[in-house]
């Protein structure tokens, strides 16, 4: 019997899609694992807190970690001369001493081989995998952006920005999972620190273990998803150092809200840090063999989410709608071009 050169034509298509998405498959994976990778960068039981017990003095920096931190200001001698950069600093050269809580965290980050960035109150721990800032009105999310500042006439758009200034005065973590989980938010019944959650699009569910504790909001058809994700231990995670705080998941990101009072006791930061940590182990640990039912198959083999689970909120700015836009006008002009010479030519 002749080999169908059309079958074997399919069969080599197919099996290549399977490689394709199998490859794809991996890629993603291994993406998702080292974006944690953060987690077993830090011991908490070795972090130095010592920075916190008393006031720490400009004379305790060098002029180069004053300068690594945005805190040049305070550093008395010209950056053109490099010889100064390993000598401590001279307080009778410095102008004023910044605010107490900046060279305490200052000093927390120099102590624990972390970065801190003064002026933006941001700490950076884990080569990037655990940001720590506080959100204030100069912070680049509240600033006024694009041509019509931040009065939109997009009802979503205002409303996203209202609630990144219903923020103002908290200290967020910020930190990546392994997989991907719906967009949910955990808010404390004791705490000041409350998330906006929009009931009408999204539906509070009390969770076994957290009812006492904690609010949790997710998309109504994602009730089923939100309980297998929060076990017992993923609250116990966020329960027992960040009672408090507030919290909000979406796609491979999680956010954590916490009083100010984070960047200055050493105690509270010790709090945030440690839920971090315990918090991202848990649900990368339940959240391994989660599929969203509602994505398309090459979605779920990836880890994805169907669009209704994914976060509540949108960035999407007058640029990016005008970018679009201007791809789909040369994409239709080349697709006139083509085709006119042939319709006239029959």
């Amino acid at each position: 019997m002749t080999p169908d050169p059309f079958q074997e034509f399919s069969d080599r298509n197919d099996q290549s899609r399977q490689m394709e998405t199998m490859l794809m498959a991996a890629a993603a994976k291994a993406a998702r694992q080292g974006a944690t990778d953060w987690t077993v960068k830090i011991d908490p039981e070795k972090l130095d807190f010592s920075m916190f017990g008393h006031d720490p003095q400009i004379t305790d920096f060098s002029n180069q970690q004053l300068f690594m931190s945005n805190l040049r200001q305070y550093a008395a001698k010209e950056f053109e001369n490099d010889a100064f950069m390993d000598q401590p600093a001279e307080s009778e050269k410095r102008g004023k001493n910044p605010v107490p809580e900046k060279l305490k965290m200052l000093g927390f980050a120099v102590k624990n081989h972390a970065d801190y960035d003064g002026p933006n109150n941001k700490l950076t721990l884990a080569d990037g995998g655990l940001e720590i800032d506080l959100i204030e009105n100069s912070s680049p999310e509240i600033k006024p952006k694009g041509l019509f500042g931040n009065k939109s006439s997009n009802s979503l758009a205002q409303k996203i920005y209202d609630d990144r200034r219903s923020m103002v005065g908290f200290v967020r973590a910020r930190f990546k999972l392994n997989h991907n989980v719906p967009h949910m938010i955990a808010n404390p019944h004791n705490g000041t620190a409350k998330l906006p959650t929009h009931e009408l699009v999204a539906q509070k569910l009390e969770t076994e273990g957290g009812a006492d504790h904690f609010h949790i909001f997710a998309s109504p058809t994602y009730q089923a998803d939100v309980l297998y994700i929060f076990t017992p231990d993923v609250l116990n995670a966020m329960d027992k150092n960040g009672a408090d705080f507030a919290y909000k998941f979406y796609d491979n990101e999680v956010e954590i809200y916490a009083p100010d009072s984070v960047l200055k006791n050493g105690e509270d930061l010790r709090d945030l840090i440690l839920t971090a940590i315990n918090l991202t182990k848990q649900i990368n640990k339940q959240a391994a063999r989660y599929r969203d039912e509602r994505a398309t198959s090459g979605a779920q083999i990836l880890g994805n989410l169907a669009p209704r689970g994914r976060r509540m909120d949108s960035n999407i700015s007058f640029w990016s709608i005008a970018i679009v836009a201007a791809v789909a006008l040369f994409i239709m002009w080349i697709v006139v071009e083509l085709t006119l010479p042939l319709i006239f030519r029959t």
